[in-house]
């Protein structure tokens, strides 16, 4: 990995080697820099579960931070803007694990966060551990209202069935969340929908009536609002029937149409409630699912000009994952006539989320490789496509590198690093979140790493052309020496490779055709069917706090590229 260290922007004033900086590092960058920042506490983990942009391409990051729900605000420059903190009236009380918590911005900018209500939450109004909440705030992080959802086994003595899924708004203001709830039982699930109005009152909640097959295990994993699209033919001569405005609901069922038992599925509802079409996709030789160690990962985006449909998932299971991403027709349909599946990674590649970038018809893609054995890291990947054809453009990883005694002070296992979540804009930009541990401040533990690239690449690559940066050169700070005095002081650095240079396309990682990928419409089978919903919906106790700045803030503009 070519090594490029941090370029001192005259903008930016670097921190003192003792400690963090708070806001105080904040400076502009011009609109075609790229930029890389970092950030976290100093005495604990914060890992970052989805990025979100608003109406005005600024950044909101949602992560999770022991039992606390963190939210971030960024100036789309880098600019640290704010930090909240969520937290139950016993200082705790969310689950806040890495990509379980949702995220959605309305038009407003008003931000809506979602969770599991989690350790040390006081039971009330029949809430407890293991349902499901959905904040709504301010575009200035203040709080605007809040609910919970007994989605578990009310009645029963074990909170069972309750799963989180992800959040999305429509124009009006209205919020849909997903996910699932108990399915009457045992430890069943079902998945579910709900729609908010902007004051927090339910609209409607409707499920997926799997009947007695309690053991289908539906769980809404991902949603997007889609607009109304009139009839037409596509440009493969396909004639595709009128969408209605509504939501998509992407997740996980056990249900078998001819293929494997475990299978992804895409349903939409209108944003009425109405119940329009449930696909179900699998493989006749591999189990298909979304990725079971992220709750609310965004596997599901869309074209918006075609309409044309994009997910992402994982095959296999322990010790035989790899991601593979498909194109689907507006209607959900996959069909050979137009649409592609790729599979691609080494063993252990999962995926955690997919945007399309609409100035160069590219789908941007990331993910991690697990770690099936300890100790062992994981490492985060990305990887950049033609939207119209699937074929690779570019691929890289989260790199980290260090050195003298960073290797004995933080062995195999506390080197973990992922990429989480990704968004665009349409000026050609891509914005990736992810987490980094013990590379980034002497604050060490993880912390949140953010990146704006261009999404711009070159070809062939003959050269590494990828944008390649890494933190402050031989930090130090409290407990640790200055260079070279003794064995402590160690230079830790990450940054983001390209694996694309040693030629077009390579075997770093395979990329093959994901054939025997297919499609059943099972709207109108007997396997499954829409049906109303009457979950309870209580206030919740959170409050929403000011936290300041973080004690470890560092902002890298311009990004290193050379």
């Amino acid at each position: 990995m070519k090594e490029n260290y941090i370029k001192q922007s005259p903008m930016l004033t670097l921190p003192s080697l003792g400690g963090g900086v708070g806001n105080k590092l904040h400076g502009g960058v011009p609109e075609s820099d790229p930029w890389g920042l970092s950030y976290g506490p100093n005495y604990n983990d914060v890992m970052g579960s989805n990025i979100r942009l608003d109406g005005q391409r600024n950044i909101i990051v949602v992560s999770g931070e022991t039992y606390q729900t963190k939210v971030t605000k960024f100036k789309n420059d880098g600019t640290f803007l704010w930090a909240k903190t969520i937290r139950g009236p016993n200082n705790y009380g969310s689950k806040a694990q890495v990509k379980h918590q949702g995220l959605a911005i309305d038009s407003a900018g008003n931000i809506f966060i979602s969770d599991m209500i989690g350790y040390n939450y006081p039971s009330h109004n029949g809430i407890r551990e293991n349902d499901l909440y959905l904040i709504k705030l301010d575009s200035n992080g203040a709080l605007l209202w809040q609910k919970g959802i007994l989605t578990t086994s009310q009645g029963t003595g074990n909170a069972w069935g309750s799963e989180r899924g992800g959040i999305t708004t429509d124009p009006a203001g209205n919020v849909y969340i997903t996910g699932a709830c108990w399915a009457g039982s045992s430890y069943y699930k079902q998945m579910f929908v709900m729609k908010f109005d902007g004051s927090g009152n339910v609209v409607w909640q409707k499920r997926i009536n799997q009947g007695s097959n309690y053991s289908y295990n539906g769980v809404g994993r991902c949603m997007l609002y889609v607009p109304a699209r009139a009839a037409h033919t596509d440009a493969y001569g396909q004639s595709i029937a009128a969408q209605s405005e509504g939501v998509l609901i992407y997740g996980d069922i056990n249900v078998s149409p001819g293929y494997w038992n475990d299978n992804v599925f895409l349903t939409k509802f209108d944003v009425n409630g109405t119940w329009e079409w449930y696909y179900v996709y699998g493989h006749y030789q591999h189990n298909l699912r979304c990725n079971d160690d992220e709750g609310t990962s965004q596997l599901l985006t869309q074209n918006p000009t075609t309409g044309d449909i994009y997910i992402s998932g994982k095959i296999g299971g322990w010790q035989s994952d790899q991601t593979w991403a498909s194109r689907l027709r507006p209607d959900g349909q996959y069909s050979s006539s137009g649409q592609w599946s790729w599979l691609y990674g080494y063993t252990g590649f999962l995926p955690s989320a997919i945007a399309y970038e609409p100035t160069n018809n590219y789908i941007m893609g990331v993910g991690f490789r697990k770690a099936y054995h300890w100790p062992s890291d994981t490492v985060g990947w990305y990887t950049v496509r033609n939207a119209s054809n699937g074929g690779l453009i570019g691929k890289g990883y989260l790199n980290t590198s260090a050195a003298g005694a960073f290797y004995s002070s933080y062995p195999s296992g506390q080197q973990n690093h992922t990429l989480n979540s990704v968004v665009t804009d349409d000026k050609g930009h891509w914005y990736i979140q992810g987490d980094v541990q013990n590379f980034t401040a002497p604050n060490s533990n993880r912390n949140v790493v953010l990146l704006k690239l261009t999404a711009q690449q070159n070809w062939p690559y003959t050269t590494n052309q990828s944008y390649i940066g890494y933190n402050l050169n031989n930090w130090v700070g409290s407990g640790w020496s200055l260079p070279g005095q003794n064995s402590y002081f160690h230079n830790a650095k990450w940054g983001l490779s390209n694996g694309m240079y040693s030629g077009y396309p390579n075997s770093e990682p395979p990329d093959v055709s994901f054939s025997s990928f297919a499609s059943s419409n099972i709207t109108n089978s007997n396997l499954i069917a829409a049906a109303s919903l009457s979950l309870t919906v209580i206030t919740t106790q959170f409050t929403v706090n000011n936290q300041g700045s973080y004690n470890h803030y560092q902002l890298y503009a311009p990004w290193p590229t050379t």
